[in-house]
């Protein structure tokens, strides 16, 4: 039983009956699982008790996903990261999470055997193609899949232009590499010799902070591809953040392939999703390797349902559906309460000496090395008797591993990209730092 003092927790039932729960623990010993669900009750009433006053209660739902973590372990080789670095979207190192339509539809696809591998990949271009009316979808396994046979469908071994990108930027592509993988001649373009040029391909690192940014300077009968890996429905700027045109702005704009990640704004799971004109579509889908760099049903069936996640009309409840959204368009208001009531419980933490909020212009999301940069609220750790990046890479190798962001000599945990449902968990990970 609860004391009097203390919020009223689910009860065993009430958390077996959750569909977080439920939904994925039907084929488990009932008994055994009462039992866990007891103990991990016991544990919660425990640790609400230590901070009754001083820690916010954790929702129903939250609790049972807690629960569910617990019942089937944490995923090999410490994939359950809290990211406290700040960047949301576009850091290589960390997939975002998918919204919870999408984690029901893996359970699905994946909990029985798949009689049509086509019919996933077709569901999924549908939804695509519902949101971008007039164009064709391709689902592939990567950006850089989706990059490669492009390349090699629209070049046929001829002569592609690379647009320069924007002053500072840095490519994370190899373009000679791609060149001889695709067997075309990828070269800079500027605008200039556009003799037997087949097509041009605008890079990520290319400027698109505007529509003139879109604009494309080659004669007609070039194919123009614009790889876009942060491109989604949405375009930030909504939200009074720096602008990422939208797919259908850059289609608009010219394009007559867009390549995108299913993991950046679309929300989804990580994949090479490109949108375009019938014909270059055509031409991809009727590659000799298009079913070996297609993405697979689980990948599909999981950014179909993402999408249809996209076509709400209540902008706000679609921010709160999709993740990536929900963190970026969190008020730097919200950010600073949670701030400053963390900031007070790590300052405790054995090996923390204080525990400070700083506000600062922090990068939310990467696009090919430009960093799109919003106010975020963070605390700065200062460690007790070590080194700053002995915290950082202690806090890596936690029970719970944070990858916070290391900045000027400090560790700093940027709630931007830290959800709600981790704090208790965050701060746990920092009093575990001996």
């Amino acid at each position: 039983m609860n004391p009097p003092h203390l919020p009223k927790l689910p009860s065993v039932q009430e958390l077996l009956d959750h569909p977080r729960v439920k939904g994925v623990v039907q084929r488990l010993n009932q008994s055994t699982l009462a039992q866990r669900a007891g103990s991990f009750l016991d544990d919660v009433r425990d640790s609400v008790a230590k901070r009754a006053g001083e820690w916010e209660m954790p929702s129903v739902g939250q609790i049972a996903e807690r629960f569910a973590r617990r019942v089937f372990g944490e995923t090999p080789g410490g994939a359950a990261w809290i990211n406290a670095t700040g960047v949301v979207v576009g850091a290589a190192e960390l997939t975002p999470p998918l919204p919870d339509s999408a984690l029901h539809a893996l359970i699905q696809s994946g909990g029985d055997y798949t009689v049509d591998a086509n019919r996933g990949h077709s569901a999924a271009t549908a939804a695509l193609s519902d949101l971008h009316r007039g164009y064709d979808v391709a689902v592939l396994a990567s950006v850089d899949a989706a990059l490669l046979l492009a390349t090699m469908a629209m070049a046929a071994g001829g002569r592609v232009g690379v647009l320069p990108g924007a002053a500072g930027a840095t490519s994370r592509n190899d373009w000679p590499k791609l060149g001889a993988r695709a067997g075309a001649i990828l070269n800079e373009f500027s605008g200039q010799d556009a003799a037997g040029l087949a097509a041009v391909i605008r890079p990520p690192e290319a400027a698109c902070d505007a529509a003139t940014d879109l604009e494309w300077p080659t004669p007609d009968g070039v194919t123009r591809i614009d790889v876009a890996p942060l491109a989604g429905s949405l375009d930030p700027a909504e939200i009074a953040l720096p602008a990422m045109p939208t797919i259908a702005a850059r289609l608009a704009s010219g394009a007559q392939l867009v390549i995108a990640d299913g993991a950046g704004l679309l929300a989804g799971p990580s994949c090479g999703v490109v949108v375009g004109v019938p014909a270059c579509i055509a031409a991809l889908t009727s590659h000799p390797l298009f079913e070996v760099l297609r993405a697979s049903g689980l990948v599909c069936a999981a950014l179909r349902t993402t999408l249809i996640e996209t076509r709400r009309a209540d902008r706000a409840a679609l921010q709160l559906a999709l993740p990536t959204w929900q963190l970026i368009s969190a008020p730097l208001e919200n950010l600073r309460q949670r701030a400053e009531r963390l900031s007070q419980l790590m300052a405790e933490a054995p090996a923390i000496a204080a525990a400070t909020v700083v506000e600062s212009a922090g990068a939310w999301g990467y696009a090919g090395g430009r960093a799109l940069s919003a106010p975020t609220c963070a605390i700065v750790l200062t460690p007790k008797n070590r080194a700053v990046a002995d915290v950082h890479d202690a806090l890596q190798h936690a029970a719970r591993p944070v990858a916070a962001r290391l900045e000027s000599e400090q560790v700093l945990v940027d709630l931007r990209s830290v959800f709600p449902r981790w704090d208790q968990e965050l701060v746990a990970s920092v009093e575990s730092l001996s």
